[in-house]
């Protein structure tokens, strides 16, 4: 895997960590909606099998997806494969942290 990426379920972790403090205690349903709150913010990108290739999302090819799994995937209602092995560049996923920060947390429920 190339080094300036890390994966979104565990970015979903750090942006949790750094908007709502480390004893604010978090669900997966908490961290989906973090990866799809970042995802707004960053690029995600697919990486292959064997993490050697990545491939950067359309905004459309998130469309209608749910993430589950705390960020590690995206699933549909309409038929398409879902998703997973999902990552973010480090570059872009401190401002959008910061911008969660600025912005206020996404809404729960």
């Amino acid at each position: 895997m190339p080094n300036d990426l890390t994966m979104l379920g565990e970015a979903a972790v750090l942006a949790c960590l750094r908007v709502k403090g480390p004893s604010s205690g978090f669900t997966l349903a908490v961290l989906n909606l973090y990866a799809q709150a970042l995802s707004r913010l960053a690029t995600i990108y697919v990486l292959s099998e064997n993490r050697e290739h990545i491939r950067a999302l359309a905004p459309g090819d998130l469309q209608g997806g749910k993430f589950r799994d705390g960020g590690r995937e995206v699933v549909f209602t309409d038929g398409r494969a879902k998703i997973s092995r999902l990552a973010v560049r480090l570059r872009e996923l401190h401002p959008a942290i910061e911008a969660l920060k600025r912005d206020g947390p996404p809404p729960e429920g």
